[in-house]
């Protein structure tokens, strides 16, 4: 029984990718579902499901891919390049779930999230600089990145990279005199 049940997960699995594949409707849900099998095949197929959504010609189904896989983490070697990879997507907000979700993944994908400082796009900038404060003190590789978005236009961006070089903590003191500028930002958000 046990069995049959695996094998019927499995064609599951491969029914949903292979809809993927021809650019139907891709059903997240039920490869997130396979993902708490208990067969791992089951479950690494369903990650691939997911890495190869997010190239569905559905934009909110690759948005959805991308914050699913940052919700399971770095569980193989294919998931922090297909997120970096989604960074570059024409949709703004397929970039900002890419970068959401490597900010969920941690410190391996900082510096994919600093890369994404520069997008320009101000939503994926604002994404990054949110999952570089996720990350918080582990991120000391991307200081520079965080100081040059300290600076920028947006100020949900100059606030959370702020965030982000408080975050890091002593290792950031060559971000000070970007801090204490910050402290005379025009918008009050910036200056808490």
């Amino acid at each position: 029984m046990a069995g049959r049940m695996k094998l019927l997960a499995l064609g599951l699995v491969c029914t949903i990718v292979l809809a993927s594949c021809t650019n139907e409707a891709t059903d997240i849900d039920g490869l997130m579902r396979a993902l708490g099998d208990e067969d791992e095949s089951v479950r690494a197929s369903a990650i691939d499901g997911l890495i190869r959504a997010l190239e569905d010609e559905d934009e909110y189904v690759r948005g959805a891919a991308a914050s699913d896989l940052g919700e399971i983490g770095p569980v193989t070697d294919g998931v922090i390049p297909a997120l970096i990879e989604a960074l570059g997507d024409e949709s703004r907000t397929v970039r900002r779930s890419a970068a959401e979700a490597l900010g969920d993944i941690g410190q391996a994908a900082s510096g994919a999230l600093a890369v994404a400082l520069d997008d320009k796009n101000a939503n994926v900038r604002i994404g990054a600089a949110l999952s570089l404060v996720k990350i918080g003190h582990k991120v000391e590789a991307v200081l520079p990145a965080l100081i040059g978005a300290s600076g920028d236009e947006d100020w949900r961006v100059r606030m959370n990279a702020a965030a982000a070089l408080a975050a890091i903590g002593p290792a950031a003191k060559d971000a000070v005199p970007v801090l204490i500028t910050a402290l005379g930002d025009e918008n009050a958000r910036v200056r808490v």
